[in-house]
């Protein structure tokens, strides 16, 4: 990320890039599709595959890619046919709305795609090899950045980025399906006879799952069009610069903490007193993983936030992308502190604690963005990141809250809690 943002810039500059950062919403809209069945397919596959069940785990992916297909195209002919008219939104020139509106059916295709393979990422996920999974995106991820990179310095432009994006999804999508049938046989035949107690389970699990992706997938999207609106195109990529890098930082702790949902589902499948105890322990010690590991690196990114800037984009320490960049690690790191929580709640079914959080999120963070907007006629990437912070802030103590509610239930899996000084280093100025 850090290599590829300073080139694109450099080959693209900001206004096409930011065409193609504000392209990319049309994938959050598409990816609406999925109707939460990716951590669904995750819980089932885990919890399908400890009791032996590799037909069950052959039909719940197939029933999910079919459902996820069907949505995405749906929604595809609703982007294609009415997405021409949002560039008005964006204020585009007249080059950039060129650029917009052909590329537009293209990327909305490959989004549709992108759901799909997620789908066998999530199903790697609940086999228990989300390790595997990761060194796939990590290969996958460095060949497309080095493709786009050849197609740019070949003058193809704006559309680097578009067959970069295809051939990560191809690639990524093949390494997802070569590991997948080392762990479990993959046959046509037993991805045939729909079960419709299976589908049930699927959708009313997903349907949790998709309203809250659906809000929290809003949420960039949305602040994409108020900086482009209030502040111009120009603005998208210093802010979404500042979140993606402040979001792949998470993403060092977050991608080893994904195997929270399988490995605590599958305990969950039974009630015996060494699952209860084997799930506290898996809690207690991500938590303070989270909590000892994280903090040192977010600390020093935090401190070197100016120097940072000036050696990836060349940006002086007095310009507000220090403050917005900074702002957004906060955001990150808060949010990063609930992660354990938020997959506890998904692996004992209290998915509905994790739909309110994406809520109070988005409410605190849109109230703010409103405010600014409407008072000062502008909007200030540090404004728009104070904004995602305080909705960040909200969703991580309501998630903490909600976990610790679960363990003390009657009838629930009564876990270790963190202790009352970990929680409150957590939001303190140590954070």
């Amino acid at each position: 990320m850090f290599v590829s943002y300073k080139l694109y810039l450099r080959y693209l500059g900001y206004e096409r890039y930011g065409v193609w950062l504000i392209l990319s919403t049309v994938i959050n809209v598409v990816q609406l599709g999925s109707i939460g069945l990716s951590p669904a397919l995750t819980r089932l596959v885990a919890q399908n595959h400890r009791m032996g069940g590799n037909e069950a785990v052959q039909r719940y992916l197939s029933m999910s890619v079919s459902l996820v297909t069907s949505a995405g195209l749906a929604l595809t002919l609703l982007v294609i046919r009415y997405g021409g008219s949002s560039e008005s939104i964006f204020k585009f020139s007249p080059h950039s709305s060129t650029l917009f509106l052909a590329l537009l059916p293209y990327v909305t295709l490959l989004s549709v795609y992108a759901m799909v393979v997620d789908l066998f990422l999530a199903t790697l996920a609940g086999l228990g090899r989300i390790d595997l999974a990761n060194y796939a995106q990590l290969i996958s991820q460095c060949a497309a950045v080095l493709l786009t990179v050849v197609l740019l310095r070949s003058g193809f432009g704006i559309y680097s980025l578009l067959g970069g994006s295809a051939f990560y999804y191809v690639l990524l999508h093949g390494l997802y399906l070569f590991h997948i049938a080392q762990l479990t046989p993959l046959r046509f035949s037993g991805a045939l006879g729909w079960n419709r107690s299976e589908l049930r389970g699927l959708l009313s699990f997903g349907g949790w799952a998709a309203a809250t992706t659906m809000i929290s997938s809003l949420i960039g999207p949305l602040m994409r069009v108020f900086l482009a609106r209030y502040s111009g195109v120009g603005s998208v990529p210093l802010y979404d610069a500042a979140l993606t890098a402040s979001w792949k930082l998470r993403s060092v702790w977050d991608a080893p903490m994904r195997a929270l949902l399988p490995e605590m589902s599958r305990h969950s499948t039974m009630s015996g007193t060494h699952d209860l105890e084997e799930i506290s322990r898996i809690y207690s010690n991500a938590y303070r993983i989270l909590l000892i590991g994280a903090t040192p690196m977010y600390a020093a990114a935090f401190v070197l936030t100016p120097l940072i800037l000036k050696v990836w984009l060349g940006l002086g320490p007095s310009d507000s992308s220090v403050a917005t960049l900074r702002i957004l690690l906060a955001a990150s790191y808060v949010n990063l502190q609930a992660i354990p929580a938020y997959h506890l709640l998904m692996a004992t079914g209290k998915i509905r604690h994790c739909f309110v959080s994406s809520l109070l999120l988005g409410v605190v963070t849109f109230a703010g963005t409103f405010t600014v907007a409407h008072y000062f006629g502008t909007l200030p990437t540090p404004a728009a990141s104070a904004a995602f912070l305080s909705g960040s802030s909200v969703l991580s103590f309501y998630l903490l809250w909600s976990a610790n509610k679960v363990r003390k239930a009657p009838g629930t899996i009564a876990l270790g809690n963190p202790s009352s000084r970990e929680q409150s280093m957590m939001f303190s100025g140590q954070a």
